[in-house]
């Protein structure tokens, strides 16, 4: 059987808080509260060890990439 590590994390809308929650690569799948998105194309970022799963609304999910 393989573990598998959810976190969950409320970003407030820091740019900061969000590359701090993407920088732990232990986690498997990132859920996280109160992204900032981008003013332009209204996209939530993502990250290298990351994939964007979905992101709507004040939330997004993140997979990790190995």
């Amino acid at each position: 059987m393989v573990d598998l590590r959810v976190a969950t994390w409320t970003i407030h809308r820091r740019r900061k808080c969000l590359d701090e929650a993407l920088a732990d690569s232990t986690v498997d799948v990132l859920a996280a509260q109160e992204v900032p998105i981008g003013r332009r194309n209204k996209d939530f970022p993502g990250n290298r060890n990351y994939w964007k799963l979905w992101g709507g609304g004040r939330g997004a999910m993140y997979i990790n990439k190995r």
